[in-house]
């Protein structure tokens, strides 16, 4: 059923009109339809529930297996009709059509019809040669040297060879490069650190990958110029050098820029969103603004990538204290049409991020942000949206942490320090248990600084004098990595503080 769903996806996002065609002949009514609009509308989660709801059968038969059979087959023949190049950038469209045109070349070949097939696989060629596909372009020249044997053609016959030749070897650097990356890529998912002899690894690798780009530079491989940077870019990342890998996301874009490659719309903002999440590492506003304007410009609004690039430029405002621009990003996520649909991390992000923007607010030195802070906390229950947050609170590791420190920060802003003192205890067996002093050296020095609250009664001065070692601590370490939104305090842990002690001393004040 998981297939059929996400076929389905597609031809409702294109709304294929061939397909609907076919469907509207039969009686709607029939079960054909049913389970078409069934899995188009998420009704059917399962081939079970299909099951049950058309034949009555909770164990699929041989009725409902013939039926899904019949629908499927339709889906599938239907996508060969259907133009997913449609509003794409000018690469992808080229990669749709080569890839059409291929499977359209061998049936002309395998018909008969070989002045056509053969006249195909010329169009392809120098359409995949222009946009740099190579494993199409490889498919094309195979081909077509078949022709040139039967057709006589000595030295075109050679100097496709010749081609073929160079191509593999191009082809086989692009395979051993994606190979390096998928190795990388693994170590830092599994780790989220590289460590020393690691890092070296990569090195080589880098270097490997650069003296292929040299060596194949008359084509100047886009697959490898990816490679390299992604590699470069994701070392550096993981051993905490973001300044470094900042330099090869903006190096690269210059280089692709200024080369005859046609870079992807999709591509640009690749580059362009790792320099924004190195730039919250960084805290540099100014500059990640800028690149947020351009990823703006670039990216279209309805995708999930929009959703995490508006994530990231969130986490960098509400860091930087630029509140007003936070909470307009805030109001662009919750009018965004993802949300009307089962999109459910995004949504549980959006709801930590909201509530710790309401906390940021309530806090500001300007009376306008407060008084949009106060607006915010009194039209949203933080409390019962915190309850909702199922899948990030399975986070042990990860975001979890910011969900039990968010329900703290509004006892004490309600002054109910009870249930303050009631958390507290299992934040610290909490960090015991699941936190490496290591790997979250930040989170345990925080935690320590909130068990303080019990040991000094929640006394401001008390607390003030006590805590600035801590506050020492945090300010000179910063975590290794930018890897994941799990790894970023939603506001920093010296900011969170300072909002912690402004809140005792106003409840001692009123």
């Amino acid at each position: 059923m998981e297939k059929l769903i996400d076929i389905a996806r597609l031809l409702k996002k294109r709304d294929f009109k061939p397909l609907n065609n076919f469907l509207h002949k039969k009686d709607t009514k029939s079960n054909i339809w049913k389970l078409y609009e069934g899995i188009l509308e998420g009704k059917y989660k399962t081939d079970s529930e299909a099951s049950l709801d058309i034949f009555g059968e909770k164990i699929p038969g041989k009725k409902f297996r013939e039926l899904k059979n019949n629908v499927k087959e339709q889906m599938i023949n239907s996508i060969m009709e259907l133009d997913i190049s449609i509003n794409a950038s000018d690469r992808l469209k080229a990669t749709y059509k080569c890839e059409k045109n291929l499977f359209v070349a061998k049936m002309l070949g395998k018909t008969g019809s070989s002045n056509a097939s053969r006249e195909l696989y010329k169009q392809t060629y120098l359409l995949a040669k222009k946009h740099k596909i190579t494993d199409v372009i490889l498919c094309c020249l195979k081909n077509l040297s078949t022709f040139y044997v039967f057709r006589h053609k000595k030295k075109v016959l050679y100097d496709s060879f010749k081609e073929i030749n160079f191509y593999k070897e191009v082809y086989a650097a692009e395979i051993q490069a994606q190979e390096f990356y998928h190795k990388i890529i693994y170590e830092v998912t599994n780790s989220k650190t590289l460590d020393p002899k690691s890092f070296e690894i990569v090195l080589e690798y880098s270097k490997i990958i650069e003296a292929n780009i040299e060596k194949f530079k008359e084509y100047d491989s886009l697959e490898l110029r990816i490679c390299f940077f992604r590699i470069k870019s994701s070392a550096f990342e993981a051993i905490g050098d973001i300044k470094n890998a900042l330099k090869v996301y903006e190096q690269t874009e210059k280089n692709l820029l200024n080369s005859s490659i046609i870079v992807s719309p999709q591509l640009l903002a690749e580059l362009n969103a790792g320099q924004l999440i190195c730039l919250v590492y960084l805290q540099d506003f100014e500059k990640g603004k800028l690149i947020a304007e351009k990823i703006k410009q670039i990216l279209p609004k309805q995708t999930a990538n929009y959703i995490s690039f508006l994530n990231h430029y969130f986490l960098l405002s509400i860091q930087s204290n630029e509140l007003k621009n936070a909470l307009e990003i805030i109001k662009e996520l919750e009018s965004h049409e993802l949300f009307k649909i089962s999109f459910i991390q995004e949504t549980e992000y959006f709801i930590l991020f909201k509530s710790y923007l309401i906390i940021a607010l309530l806090n500001s030195k300007n009376p306008f942000e407060v008084k949009k802070g106060n607006e915010l906390r009194n039209n949203f229950n933080v409390f019962k949206a915190i309850d909702k947050l199922l899948e990030t609170s399975k986070d042990k590791k990860g975001l979890n942490v910011s969900i039990i420190i968010l329900r703290i920060l509004f006892y004490l802003i309600e002054g109910d320090y009870s249930k303050v003192l009631d958390k507290m205890e299992g934040l610290k067996q909490y960090n015991q248990r699941y936190l490496k002093k290591n790997e979250f050296y930040r989170t345990d020095c925080f935690i320590k600084m909130i068990m303080m609250l019990e040991k000094y009664d929640f006394d401001y001065n008390q607390l003030k004098i006590h805590s600035v070692e801590y506050v020492k601590k945090l300010s000179s370490f910063r975590i290794k990595t930018t890897k994941s939104l799990f790894n970023w305090e939603i506001i920093p842990y010296e900011n969170l503080w300072t909002i912690i002690l402004e809140t005792l001393r106003k409840n001692e004040e009123s």
